[in-house]
């Protein structure tokens, strides 16, 4: 599956909330740099990374619903799994970190397994989307859009900012410009009589 159209249409209107959550989420992570200084990096990546998850998923699940009509999948909450029904998409917050990504990268190119030992929902037939939150919250961080299956990626990621500046409308052919009709009268010519 590729990110077809359709599906820009209905994500392309949230992705200015979600940048927005997410940047909340990485000030409030970063803030907490100094209780940070002197440990490994490593194990501080994978906490910081963890918290910005937890206040993303957080606020998603607080605002999609009301602000886009993303329907929220409460089935495996408990799991950790936010997924929301988004048309005919399933749309799922990642559970990966930058290390799980490197770890998995040959077998599922940066998707843990638990992304998909879930059956989607009835309706959502045309495919799963994984919002991604990417980098190091402490760092650079970003965001972006992946179309997802058992196999792992399947389609070429999308930055989240690209998406909220870009306009998603099909481009519809401008209406052929009809010339003005022309008009044309037979010559008359004109002659004057001598009486």
């Amino acid at each position: 599956m590729v990110i077809d159209s359709e599906l820009l249409d209905l994500i392309q209107p949230a992705a200015p909330e979600i940048l927005g959550i997410d940047a909340g989420a990485v000030a409030k992570v970063a803030s907490k740099r100094e209780e940070f200084k002197g440990l490994d990096w490593q194990p501080v990546a994978t906490a910081s990374a963890g918290q910005r998850r937890a206040i993303v998923a957080t606020a998603m699940k607080e605002k999609m619903g009301p602000n886009f009509r993303w329907v929220l999948r409460e089935e495996h909450l408990s799991s950790g799994a936010y997924e929301w029904i988004v048309g005919d998409y399933l749309v799922k917050l990642s559970k990966s970190t930058p290390e799980s990504r490197e770890a998995a990268r040959g077998r599922l190119a940066g998707v843990q397994d638990q992304l998909f030992s879930m059956a989607p929902p009835a309706g959502t037939q045309k495919g799963t989307v994984l919002v991604r939150l990417m980098g190091n919250p402490l760092t650079t961080a970003s965001v972006d859009i992946v179309p997802v299956s058992a196999k792992g990626i399947i389609g070429s990621p999308i930055p989240m900012s690209a998406l909220a500046q870009a306009n998603v409308e099909h481009l519809r052919p401008a209406a052929p410009e009809v010339p003005a009709p022309r008009v044309s009268l037979p010559r008359v010519s004109r002659t004057s009589r001598a009486d």
